[in-house]
């Protein structure tokens, strides 16, 4: 009895490798197929779609390398927005709005007379965070758009980076 345990345990191990290794190349040569695969319409799906530039609601996320402040619920969150068929630009710094006026040619943007409103501001840290914010829209010369993330750049330093929110 034991010779016929040790018997059917052998064949076993012989019989393993033999169905294990065609698994194995079925498994791998499936993996080129998935990375291939398309959509029911017929294309290879790519990266996520990237937001146009004008006509979307920009949240600003970060400033000069650091978390933007959100503003107080009673008033506006800080944002921007490119009006393209007037070539204005349009937000709120938390505290205050503001508009001017923007050129844009390929990655290159240019802001100008941009003007805000001076209302009174109860939080110091909104304060503070407002003159950097019309700074760094007015020291913006070139952008990127990765999906929803637009970033400003004063040559190769980022300035702001916004994030785009839908149905505003």
């Amino acid at each position: 009895m034991d010779h016929t345990v040790r018997r059917r345990g052998a064949a076993r191990e012989r019989l393993l490798p033999t169905l294990l290794l065609p698994a194995l190349l079925l498994l791998l040569a499936s993996f080129p197929a998935a990375a291939c695969a398309r959509s029911r319409s017929g294309e290879t799906p790519g990266p996520p779609p990237v937001k146009p530039v004008a006509n979307t609601y920009w949240r600003l996320m970060e400033l000069n390398g650091a978390p933007s402040i959100p503003g107080p619920p009673s008033s506006r969150e800080p944002h921007l927005r490119l009006l393209a068929a007037e070539a204005r630009a349009v937000g709120a710094t938390g505290c205050n709005t503001f508009s001017g006026r923007f050129t844009l040619d390929g990655d290159r943007i240019h802001f100008s007379n941009l003007a805000s409103t001076r209302m009174a501001c109860v939080d110091p840290a909104m304060i503070r965070q407002e003159p950097d914010y019309l700074r760094a829209l007015d020291a913006a010369d070139r952008l990127v758009v990765a999906g929803d993330m637009l970033t400003l750049f004063q040559d190769t330093r980022a300035v702001a980076r916004f994030v785009a929110m839908g149905g505003r």
